[in-house]
C-alpha cells in the first residue's frame, strides 16, 4: 500500500494535465459509457462564489486539517489509508481549485457523471471509512 497512493496521485495529475492541455480526449469504451477529456468543474455549492477563499473551499479546508488530525491519533492501518485517500483527493481537487479557479474533471460516465481519479479516492476513503465503523456496529446488533 506505501507505493500505491503516490502512483495513485501521479495518475491522477497526469490525467489532469493530459485533459487540461487537451493532449488526450476520446472514448476509452464503446458506447460512450466512459471517455475522457476536459470537463472544467466550476460548480460549487448553492451556487457560492467561486473563487478560492469561498465559503466550501474554507470548509473544505476545515475538513482536510481535521483529517490531518484524525490520522495522527488513529493507529488502525484501514483507517489510516481511507483517511490518506480522502486527504490526498481532496488536496488535489483543492489544488485545481486554487490555481485554475475550477477542479479538472476527465472522465464522463454513462454522458451523466463526470469526475476524476481524486473523486474516486475520496469516494474510496469514505467507503472505507464507512464499512470499517459499520462492522463493530453490525457486531453489537447481532448479541
Amino acid at each position: 500500500m506505501h507505493w500505491s497512493l503516490p502512483c495513485i496521485i501521479f495518475l491522477d495529475r497526469l490525467a489532469k494535465y493530459l485533459a487540461h492541455n487537451h493532449l488526450f480526449s476520446t472514448p476509452l469504451l464503446p458506447l460512450n459509457i466512459l471517455s475522457f477529456g476536459l470537463d472544467a468543474n466550476y460548480g460549487n455549492l448553492l451556487e457560492l462564489p467561486n473563487n478560492f477563499f469561498s465559503i466550501l473551499n474554507l470548509f473544505s479546508i476545515l475538513i482536510l486539517f481535521y483529517i490531518i488530525f484524525w490520522l495522527h491519533k488513529k493507529k488502525k492501518a484501514t483507517q489510516m489509508c481511507a483517511l490518506l485517500f480522502i486527504l490526498l483527493g481532496g488536496l488535489s481537487n483543492l489544488f485545481d481549485r486554487a490555481y485554475y479557479q475550477y477542479v479538472i474533471d476527465v472522465f464522463t460516465l454513462f454522458n451523466i457523471f463526470v469526475f476524476n481519479i481524486a473523486d474516486v479516492m475520496i469516494l474510496g476513503g469514505i467507503a472505507r471509512l464507512v464499512m470499517t465503523y459499520a462492522k463493530p456496529l453490525e457486531a453489537s446488533h447481532n448479541k
